[in-house]
């Protein structure tokens, strides 16, 4: 049976508005917090309406927290006199209002950037390092957040500079450190790239949700899922935990006097991808992204429209049967093939009562805070140069396809068959591109190839293919990897079906123009293009691919 909204909302205001956080994601924390025109707007909408009077009475009484929404004259009880402040309110707020972060608002960056609030702790001041003595390194714990009433986030940061001097900018990643941070870091040959010229390395810690058990009262897994299920409010999620350390660990850097201003490049893997991608969004102090494995756009399996989750459930559903009657085992466990697109906590949210179009309203309201295709024409605007490498055959990166229709300008290196504990195809190039993509965007390295285009046409039983660069580039080795009738974004078909080992050719060709013939298979439905082509820069193999292609036969 359908919860009530009125039955809802006192979860609703004591759980998601209350505690959803009181430095970083509580409205009260603003400049302008003491205006009860702005503070009336309880749902962040920008305008006082019959859902904030709804708010208002389901917190109706003494205030259990402090500081508690819907006590606009501060009496310590939400009041007919709080009711007097909103409905004089009614209407849209006004435009000088700066209630801090909100449903709709989520990441709101005089927070993120308020150095008072770091409250830094020194755990180990700067130090030559113990490792090699090259570096210099300094660890400091700060405050990223209360996340709810009783739940503060404090993570490790790590700074590794040369052994004098100071730097400008640095590059940061928060796969490095786990548990406290103590105890000083080796540095990649990514890292050795931007100290040598200059430019510092910062360490913080992103990780799953059960890798901060250190923290008193931290929640569960469990705990989250409830709140996020309670209110629809995506704050309650990891995206949003992981993206304030980062953007926090970027402004506590920045508060120490030996780094300076200058570039800063995110990079990373899984979470530690998403992440830096999420986090460039909201902070232009982000110049450069180098994700793996991670998401990028909006396609339609993750904007829960309807063809797309039909299409993947039947898919699910046939994969199911197919493994009861014997499919053959894959290059994973069983449950990798389960990893892909899920409907469990949106139909959980739904059983608690929300309408299907309330879960869909959530869902497209968070949709320009954590997806660069919704912010890509900003993005280039403010210059950020990502580099993406989501691998073919990944479930956090479960739909490749559907993004290259949707950004097929992003700058991506595809490695057939790569994903989480999946090295990729034989014959793909290697896609470790950070000492490469550091040189370059820090200090104007030459980058490589950009992203050429691929055409295809079909000449009887042969497809053939045509790659071509633009401004003249050159690959040094082109190669074109295929497979037949995978199946739908996020799908177990999708992770099951792997690109053949013997499903690839070297391309033919001369200067920017590179071509392949494919003999088609007969009763065959599409064919799946992947292309990588290299060259060598400084010693240093770039790779990149053509936008991941997909070819009707029939």
């Amino acid at each position: 049976m359908r919860t009530t909204l009125i039955t809802r909302l006192p979860l609703i205001a004591g759980i998601g508005l209350v505690t959803a956080g009181v430095t970083a994601w509580c409205p009260t924390a603003a400049a302008t917090a003491d205006d009860p025109a702005c503070l009336a707007d309880l749902d962040g909408n920008q305008a006082v309406d019959g859902a904030d009077f709804g708010r208002l009475l389901a917190s109706w009484g003494d205030c259990p927290e402090n500081p508690c929404p819907g006590d606009l004259d501060e009496s310590g009880l939400v009041d007919g006199g709080d009711l007097g402040l909103l409905l004089m309110s009614w209407g849209p707020v006004p435009d000088d209002c700066d209630t801090g972060p909100t449903p709709a608002e989520p990441f709101h960056m005089p927070t993120m950037t308020d150095t008072s609030t770091l409250d830094v702790v020194i755990v180990e001041d700067w130090h030559v390092d113990t490792i090699d003595g090259t570096t210099r390194q300094k660890l400091i714990n700060i405050h990223v957040d209360d996340w709810w009433a009783g739940v503060e986030i404090r993570v490790p940061v790590r700074f590794i500079l040369p052994v004098t001097g100071s730097v400008n900018g640095f590059v940061i990643t928060g796969s490095a450190l786990s548990g406290t941070g103590v105890g000083d870091k080796a540095t990649s040959e990514g890292d050795r790239v931007a100290l040598n010229g200059g430019v510092g390395v910062v360490k913080t810690k992103i990780k799953a949700f059960d890798g901060y058990s250190e923290l008193p009262g931290f929640p569960s897994r469990a705990d989250l899922r409830i709140r996020f299920i309670e209110t629809l409010d995506w704050r309650h999620t990891e995206f949003y935990l992981w993206s304030a350390i980062m953007m926090r660990s970027i402004t506590a850097a920045f508060d120490d006097a030996l780094i300076q201003p200058g570039p800063v490049i995110a990079h990373g893997g899984s979470k530690n991808g998403i992440t830096p991608l999420i986090s460039s969004i909201h902070d232009d102090r982000i110049t450069g992204v180098r994700s793996n494995v991670a998401f990028t756009a909006r396609t339609p399996i993750r904007s829960n429209e309807s063809a797309a989750v039909a299409e993947v459930l039947a898919a699910n559903g046939d994969f199911d049967a197919a493994r009861a009657a014997g499919l053959p085992e894959g290059d994973q466990p069983w449950g990798y093939y389960d990893n892909g697109y899920s409907s469990n906590l949106l139909e959980a949210a739904q059983a608690y009562g929300w309408s299907d179009a309330e879960v869909q309203a959530s869902i497209d309201r968070v949709a320009d805070d954590i997806y660069v295709s919704e912010n890509w024409d900003a993005l280039t605007a403010r210059g950020v140069d990502i580099f993406s490498l989501p691998g073919s055959h990944d479930w956090v990166a479960f739909d490749v396809p559907g993004t290259s229709t949707i950004l097929p300008n992003l700058r991506t290196y595809i490695v057939p068959n790569r994903g989480h504990d999946r090295p990729g195809h034989p014959e793909a190039p290697d896609d470790n591109v950070d000492a490469a993509f550091f040189a370059e965007h820090l200090f104007g390295a030459d980058g490589g190839l950009e992203t050429p285009e691929i055409s295809t046409v079909i000449d009887g039983g042969v497809l053939e293919v045509t790659v071509t660069f633009p401004d003249g580039g050159v690959p040094e080795e082109s190669k074109i990897f295929w497979l037949y009738d995978r199946g739908p974004d996020g799908s177990a078909w999708y992770l099951y079906d792997l690109f053949p080992e013997d499903n690839w050719l070297t391309m033919t060709g001369r200067g920017s123009t590179w071509n392949a013939s494919i003999e088609l298979e007969a009763g065959r439905r599409f064919i799946d293009l992947v292309t990588t082509h290299a060259v060598t820069v400084d010693e240093r193999v770039v790779p990149i691919s053509a936008p991941y292609t997909r070819v009707p036969i029939q």
